[in-house]
């Protein structure tokens, strides 16, 4: 089964579907049934996701309250067309992943927590369109950090919006109380603390 196969194929791609592809080391998301290759990240997007989903998921784990995801975590947004949304970091906690913590396939609801990381060929209507998605299918705090503009935006489920410049601070709210982390832009001395 290839991306090609479905490409010639009459109507749009499921869960499912996408779960099945051969792992050629492309990420792929499934937007309203459609697959969307994405390219590979460079370091520093790499590392910042790596290191966000590393603090979130210590501070899930110690408190008890869930668990994080990396970028290769894939949640279904939406059914009928499918929307599959694979963000750079995410935290879910235990009541909303009920026995799936560890599904093999794709998680069947939406990160309490999704953190998208813009890269420098990233378009703001993606960008929202991903955070939109999030919010619709039941999200309750969204991160998109933008490195290169030293700066975040938060997006919250009550349609509340902030900005936070460097040096700043990151919060897990009420979401995933007292998680709080300094934010800098990362490059080679300064990075997420």
């Amino acid at each position: 089964m290839t991306v090609a196969h479905f490409a010639a194929s009459k109507g749009p791609m499921t869960a499912e579907e996408l779960l099945l592809l051969p792992d050629d080391h492309v990420q792929r998301e499934l937007v309203r049934g459609q697959v969307v290759e994405k390219m590979p990240s460079g370091g520093r997007h790499t590392r910042m996701g790596l290191r966000i989903s590393g603090r979130i998921g210590a501070h899930a784990e110690s408190t008890g309250f869930g668990f994080a995801t990396g970028a290769d975590g894939g949640f279904i947004l939406g059914r009928r067309p499918d929307t599959v949304r694979c963000p750079d970091a995410a935290y879910v906690a235990h009541e909303r992943a009920g026995g799936d913590a560890w599904t093999t396939g794709f998680y069947e609801f939406a990160p309490d927590i999704a953190v998208e990381i813009v890269s420098p060929g990233d378009r703001q209507g993606e960008i929202e369109d991903k955070v939109l998605d999030y919010l619709s299918a039941g999200s309750k705090l969204i991160w998109v950090i933008y490195p290169d503009r030293r700066m975040a935006i938060v997006w919250r489920a009550d349609s509340t919006v902030s900005f936070i410049s460097e040096p700043g601070v990151l919060s897990g709210e009420d979401v995933l109380p007292a998680l709080s982390r300094r934010w800098q832009a990362c490059s080679r001395d300064r990075e997420l603390t």
